[in-house]
């Protein structure tokens, strides 16, 4: 997957997962949308950004508009 497209990353990712468990790393990743309400489900929420969407897409990338949590170990992690 990673090397799919006109730019490989593979090599990339293959070495940050190997450095990860060489140095013994403590990392986080959080890709949960932000709590508007406990009432209803995301789907159910007012606004077409409250979670990040992609909003355009042209040759140099892509914008995104919009929010994810922060993971609450982040705060700690190398």
């Amino acid at each position: 997957m990673f090397a799919a497209g006109e730019r490989d990353f593979s090599e990339n990712v293959t070495a940050f997962h190997q450095r990860v468990l060489e140095e013994n790393l403590y990392v986080s990743y959080a890709i949960i949308p932000p709590q508007v309400s406990r009432a209803t489900t995301a789907s159910g929420w007012e606004g077409e950004y409250l979670q990040v969407g992609v909003v355009e897409q042209t040759e140099a990338g892509i914008t995104v508009r919009g929010s994810q949590m922060l993971a609450t170990g982040a705060a700690i992690a190398d």
